[in-house]
């Protein structure tokens, strides 16, 4: 049961932050906003709104588009619909603050405050409560065995509803971005950074990836 559990859980992180490729319900959200970046002039803190908007929007192919070589890759291929409704749960919650910006040329640095939900709090929360009702469940028919799909789905929901909790924890994170104008857009160099960022959206701590 216990096993089942956990593997629901990893489920759900995997499909939140490596499962969710470009979304087609929102991709063309991305190109207008790049569009209307376009049109105006661009300075160096637009390419981390634009990507952290992007982001909050679920709208990956968007957000890739404010990278340095639109990266698209750093999404995988595969999303379902249970993974887009926990993306929109945690990432609706997504601040953020700029802070000084250092310009130099065609390069600059952008300092930004993120707040997001707590995913390490959450994760937690969701562990012990699923445990709580598959102890119960288990009490109630020992001879269940428990479906890896039903423990996943219920996962996927348990991480969905806490994350829309108000009260939940947020994770403050400082980070400083390096970007560059290339052409006549700034856009985020592709750099240790950059994942950082993404894991700060996500309320993980970027320190793990180092």
């Amino acid at each position: 049961m216990k096993k089942a559990l956990a593997l629901g859980l990893l489920a759900v992180l995997a499909t939140t932050l490596i499962g969710c490729g470009s979304s087609t319900a929102t991709s063309s959200n991305g190109g207008d906003t790049a569009t209307k970046q376009e049109a105006v002039k661009s300075v160096p803190e637009d390419a981390v709104k634009g990507f952290l908007d992007s982001l909050k929007k679920v709208d990956l192919t968007g957000a890739a588009a404010y990278t340095e070589d639109n990266n698209k890759d750093m999404f995988s291929s595969e999303e379902t619909k249970e993974s887009q409704q926990v993306l929109n749960d945690m990432l609706s919650a997504l601040t953020y603050e700029i802070g000084e910006v250092k310009a130099d040329g065609n390069k600059a640095t952008v300092a930004v405050k993120i707040s997001a939900v707590d995913f390490t709090n959450l994760m937690q929360t969701v562990m012990s409560d699923m445990m709580t009702e598959a102890m119960s469940a288990a009490l109630a028919d020992p001879t269940k065995q428990p479906d890896q799909a039903e423990m996943e789905k219920k996962a996927q929901d348990a991480v969905a509803k806490a994350a829309k909790d108000p009260s939940a924890p947020k994770k403050n994170t400082d980070l400083t971005i390096d970007v560059k104008k290339k052409g006549d857009k700034w856009v985020i160099v592709n750099n240790d950074n950059n994942s950082k960022l993404i894991a700060a959206a996500f309320g993980l701590d970027p320190s793990a990836l180092e």
